[in-house]
């Protein structure tokens, strides 16, 4: 009977859509008037609607990228979604997130990150390059060779504290991440300073060498046992 109503009203359901229906009508009176009826398989309906822009919002994702989830897309590139997409689509991916992870969300943000998904420039989300040009003019251009050298290290590092699941990183922990870049930039320099300056030792004047230690050791006595002997 449900079936022929539905179709009656040109509305189509597959078999598991019209059993959900079905259940959702079971606590529905049978003294109840038409108009009672119609609100409760409008609501029924409105579930089915939900629950397929759900289905087609994860599709849309999947034919974009590939990937199953957000999560397996920011492992593979090795960067966080919300850091590179443009502003307008921050609420989308944000509500992608949310369907994958089946948290709360509302019919009409799906149905707007539906929207946003198939109208964006999907070369965004699978073009190496452009994936990271993104991250670095969001991270910072100048952070480029530190990055290039010590990307695994700072990524390890920048997970332990913002954590394993790089869909979950938001802007705001972009700081973080700056920070460390950063302190390895530092790092990195003093290294270098170091090794320059042991090149420039072992070259060096043996008597100009052997004043600058002495002036060395007359600002700083505390040394003068590493020179004994």
């Amino acid at each position: 009977m449900l079936r022929e109503i539905l179709e009656k009203r040109q509305i189509e359901c597959t078999p598991d859509e019209l059993v959900t229906v079905y259940n959702g009508l079971k606590d529905v009176s049978c003294n109840a008037s038409l108009t009672q009826f119609d609100k409760e398989l409008n609501a029924q309906m409105g579930k089915i609607h939900f629950a397929r822009n759900k289905v087609t919002l994860q599709e849309t994702w999947k034919t974009l990228t590939g990937m199953d989830t957000v999560r397996d897309w920011c492992t593979t590139f090795d960067v966080p979604i919300l850091w590179i997409v443009p502003h307008e689509l921050q609420k989308p991916i944000r509500t992608l997130l949310d369907v994958q992870k089946q948290n709360h969300t509302l019919n009409t943000s799906v149905a707007s990150a539906i929207q946003a998904l198939q109208n964006m420039d999907a070369s965004l989300l699978y073009d190496k390059d452009k994936i990271a040009s993104a991250f670095l003019a969001t991270v910072g251009n100048e952070y480029l060779d530190i990055w290039n050298t010590e990307h695994a290290a700072i990524i390890t590092k920048a997970k332990t504290k913002l954590g394993n699941d790089m869909s979950a990183w938001g802007v705001s922990d972009l700081i973080t991440l700056q920070k460390m870049l950063k302190q390895a930039q530092q790092e990195k320099a003093k290294k270098e300073k170091l090794a320059g300056t042991k090149k420039n030792v072992r070259n060096m004047n043996e008597a100009i060498l052997k004043d600058r230690v002495s002036a060395f050791l007359d600002a700083h006595p505390e040394y003068c046992d590493d020179f004994a002997g």
